[in-house]
């Protein structure tokens, strides 16, 4: 088989199979070879049967490869200079032939060998020297970045898009988006997960997220798996009150495989910490130090916590569909920050094309980059530059974005469907590479799901401060004196302080006495009976209720007369809506009741319903759990009178608390002491943060990145909690829970304001600072954490008018 150049001044003689297999084409016109401009001419009607080759040298480096040109010519050096081609031959080095560029039709891309088609007129010292000696199969080498193997025009966009690496083509996005949440949940094209988005250096690890696979031995095949509703595990299966129908977990062997890859991408980057080999010498990066890398992982272990909650299944679905999200991301993220970041704009190194989502890119310098890379692009220009010479293999209609994806992938189906009814517009407006809101709108629509509902308190109406009083009395006074006017002389008014509560009334600033109680820790029982001590509780007419029953209250019941019965049908009480009063507090119906609205719905089932106000009471109990409900995806129908029908549960196994020993009790109030003090400490934070974090991205810094032994839980996952931070046996870890609370204070204003001693900089800072100061004896560390949970208190007491429940131990 014969090929003839442009103006068919020599051929080359191609064998039918000589190293390279090839099969016939249908000829196609001019859309296979490139000249040095760009222009391109027909080269061969064949192309290999095996897969083209993925990567490639660039037309600039192409005469560097000298060597290779052994294989088929006697030509050993080839120097590209300022608009000419020297060629010197092994016959006859002396002997050399300079070829002006304007000679040069094509050079085709290579990996095994170089091809040179020169245009000379007949009888040329190059046809000479060249004709006789290329003897060799001739490969169809892929386009380079700025080429295509398929292309689309977009008239409406006026754009027009190709890919050098990929036999489809999505929307360039040039035009105004709209975005919203689909039912599976998705973001549609916009969304970086499934499709690619206008490429960012401040994003570069974006496109590096992996591409979905319908292939269960897929390394991340558990970041694509949609949880049904056979994965989900209902609490209690048994319930026929209704109160916790529709709460439950998805399944502990979904929740293992997925907690698996992130362990393992974990792994990866504690094991990758220092130094990347590149050409050029040695790189160094720490990985776990990055920006992203942090925020992932935080994000990460808050979000796996919330997943050991129970909750609806939309809720769960949710909150797994954002792990899944996020460690995608963090993926991608260590990938570029290992794999590519040292080569992007480095050395040249040339890659087979990565299993990715790839980006859409406007420059062509840009694209020269990720193309070495081997990064899926797709480059995107006006259609003014539309050249008819450019090589693009085939040009075709826009792809479907599901069908485009579902090629890409060989068989991974997205679901375009949308919710019922719809969701809300989350975002609209022109795609941006600097501005990155509508990836924040994502998060943050998932997030919710998994984020707690803060209650925030109105703030009271202030009276006019002292100098306002003052400059109002100024100005009457000078009225007063222009209209030459007596005045009477205004009254007085002596308000006394409100009186102290009786001596026998138990102050709430201090630990109750009982043997179901687990032990307190010592500087924050110290500090809070100090606050108490001066705290007037009759001087804050609307104290804070509690948003989960005050467990001093149920362990004090009983205390006196010996008789327990109460104190164990609160407790059965609890057990049996534990569930759904957890979940409660990521409900926007989340209200503080007081003690007494506690003590009825947890005596509900002392009541036998038979007169009018017990039956009051049953009703008001049931709308307060149906509040909770509404606007979920659970049932609505209470009936409390049928709570006993659920069987009462701790650690997953059935107890009778009327007979079960301290030891248990003390766990179960432990739990309810713990997540109070969290869930309270969140509610401060809310109240007197003054920062730049949404109340979405604030929760995980919180729970995760300060309070490290919260391990991201609201709800202690397990009892493991109660020996760690505050409660270690540790100094270290007591020193480590400290400073993340002083770190969560930082951001405080108002009552929540850090006194000068304990802000960043000072002594007391420095000796707790882990980075600072190595060692610190037992007796610093109690008087510096005496001293914040004094402020701590102190804060709470005055701005919510009564004591904050605080954590134990076991």
């Amino acid at each position: 088989m014969a090929h003839t150049c442009s103006d068919g001044s020599f051929s080359f003689k191609t064998p039918s199979k000589q190293g390279i297999p090839y099969k016939k084409k249908a000829p196609t016109t001019g859309n296979t070879g490139r000249n040095h401009r760009g222009s391109c001419v027909a080269t061969s009607a064949m192309e290999p049967d095996t897969e083209p080759v993925e990567s490639g040298p660039t037309r600039d480096r192409l005469l560097s490869y000298s060597s290779s040109f052994l294989l088929t010519t006697n030509i050993v050096l080839l120097v590209w200079s300022v608009g000419s081609l020297l060629v010197l031959t092994a016959d006859n080095p002396s002997s050399t032939c300079t070829v002006q560029s304007s000679c040069v039709d094509c050079v085709l891309k290579f990996e095994q060998t170089f091809i040179f088609s020169i245009s000379q007129s007949e009888g040329s010292s190059c046809e000479r020297m060249l004709s006789t000696n290329i003897d060799a199969p001739i490969p169809v080498f892929p386009p380079c970045s700025y080429e295509g193997r398929v292309g689309a025009v977009f008239s409406e966009q006026k754009v027009f898009v190709t890919t050098p690496t990929e036999e489809c083509i999505f929307s360039p996005l040039r035009d105004r988006r709209t975005i919203r949440l689909r039912q599976e949940p998705h973001f549609g094209e916009e969304d970086p997960l499934y499709f690619p988005q206008p490429f960012s250096n401040s994003l570069p690890h974006l496109p590096l997220i992996p591409l979905p696979s319908p292939d269960k031995n897929n390394l991340h095949y558990i970041a694509w798996y949609r949880p049904t509703h056979d994965d989900f595990v209902l609490v209690n299966p048994e319930d026929e009150s209704g109160s916790s129908n529709g709460l439950g977990l998805i399944s502990s062997a979904v929740r293992a495989q997925l907690q698996f890859a992130i362990d393992n991408t974990t792994a990866k980057i504690s094991g990758y910490d220092s130094l990347v080999s590149t050409p050029d010498g040695s790189h160094s990066t720490l990985v776990d130090s990055d920006k992203y890398i942090k925020d992932y992982s935080c994000s990460l272990q808050w979000l796996m916590a919330q997943l050991n909650c129970a909750c609806t299944f939309k809720r769960s679905s949710m909150t797994f569909a954002l792990v899944q999200r996020i460690y995608l991301e963090t993926v991608a993220r260590v990938d570029w920050l290992i794999n590519y970041k040292p080569f992007y704009a480095g050395p040249r190194v040339d890659r087979p094309v990565a299993k990715v989502v790839g980006a859409l890119v406007g420059n062509i310098e840009t694209a020269e980059h990720l193309w070495r890379l081997g990064v899926p692009l797709w480059l995107v220009r006006d259609i003014e530059m539309k050249d008819p010479n450019l090589r693009v293999d085939k040009w075709i209609e826009p792809s479907d974005a599901v069908e485009g994806l579902d090629k890409r992938t060989s068989g991974f189906r997205l679901s375009f469907q949308e919710a019922d009814p719809p969701n809300l517009d989350i975002w609209s407006g022109m795609l941006s590479v600097t501005n990155f809101d509508r990836y924040t709108a994502m998060s943050r629509v998932l997030r919710r799901a998994a984020t707690a509902h803060l209650y925030e308190e109105e703030p009271e109406s202030t009276t006019s401060n002292p100098q306002a009083s003052t400059s109002t009395s100024s100005s009457t006074t000078t009225t007063a004196k222009s209209d030459k006017r007596p005045r009477k002389r205004m009254k007085t008014e002596t308000t006394q302080p409100p009186p102290l509560p009786p001596p026998n009334v138990r102050s709430k600033f201090e630990e109750v006495d009982s043997d179901v109680t687990p032990p307190a820790l010592k500087m924050w029982r110290e500090a809070s009976k100090q606050v108490g001590v001066h705290f007037n509780p009759n001087a804050h007419k609307s104290p804070l209720g509690y948003f989960l029953p005050d467990a001093q209250m149920i362990a004090g019941l009983g205390r006196e007369s010996g008789n327990f019965q109460t104190r164990t049908a609160y407790l059965e009480v609890w057990l049996k809506l534990r569930h759904v009063l957890l979940y409660r507090l990521k409900t926007a119906s989340v209200k503080p009741l007081g003690p007494s609205r506690w003590r009825t719905l947890l005596g509900i089932e002392r009541l036998q319903f038979r007169d009018q106000k017990s039956l009051k009471q049953k009703a008001e109990v049931e709308e307060m759990l149906m509040e909770a409900l509404r606007g979920t995806d659970m049932q609505h129908k209470l009936d409390i009178s049928r709570l006993n029908t659920i069987v009462v549960k701790w650690q997953n196994s059935p107890i009778d608390v009327s007979n079960v020993e301290s030891r248990i009790l003390k766990e179960i109030l432990w739990e309810l002491f713990e997540a109070s003090f969290r869930y309270e400490l969140l509610v401060m934070d809310r109240r007197f943060y003054h920062g730049v974090s949404t109340r979405e991205e604030r929760e995980p810094q919180v729970l995760s990145a300060m309070m490290l032994h919260f391990k991201g839980a609201l709800v202690p996952s397990d009892l493991s909690a109660a020996t760690e931070g505050f409660a270690s046996s540790r100094l270290f870890d007591r020193r480590m829970a400290l400073w993340g609370l002083l770190k969560i204070m930082d951001d405080w204003n108002g009552a929540g304001t850090l006194p000068i001693t304990l802000r960043q900089g000072s002594g007391l800072r420095k000796r707790v600072d882990p980075q600072q100061t190595d060692t610190i004896p037992i007796r610093e560390v109690d008087e510096i954490e005496y001293a914040v949970v004094h402020h701590y208190i102190s804060s709470f007491a005055i701005t919510f008018g009564r004591a904050p429940i605080l954590p134990h131990q076991l």
